[in-house]
């Protein structure tokens, strides 16, 4: 049997020495940094009271103290939040909650 041109060619292309292929480092994904989460709550806190006492700050004695009670009270962030907005000094209720946290971590030290 004799052999074609299209086989001598796959015959040739077979037997070269094919080049040293070098592994190829795995992707490193990047780590995430490192994040300091008492830090994080700190700066939460903070900016929290400064909000919160703000809103405090403009009320006057009779609300204050109403006021006061209801949020070391149990009544819903949400819900002062909301009463918080429509009259005029909106704090968000995560800022509520921060404010409650650390008034609660302060207890318990």
């Amino acid at each position: 049997m004799s052999e074609t041109p299209k086989t001598r060619a796959r015959r040739t292309r077979a037997a070269k020495p094919q080049p040293a292929v070098e592994p190829q480092p795995e992707a490193v994904e990047p780590a995430e940094p490192e994040v300091d989460q008492e830090a994080v709550e700190r700066a939460e806190e903070t900016e929290a009271k400064g909000k919160l006492q703000a809103a405090i700050d403009g009320m006057t004695d009779t609300i204050r103290r109403a006021f006061v009670r209801h949020l070391e009270g149990e009544t819903s962030a949400e819900y002062l939040s909301d009463w918080l907005e429509r009259y005029g000094t909106p704090v968000s209720a995560s800022s509520i909650r921060a404010y409650r946290r650390a008034q609660s971590r302060r207890e318990g030290m």
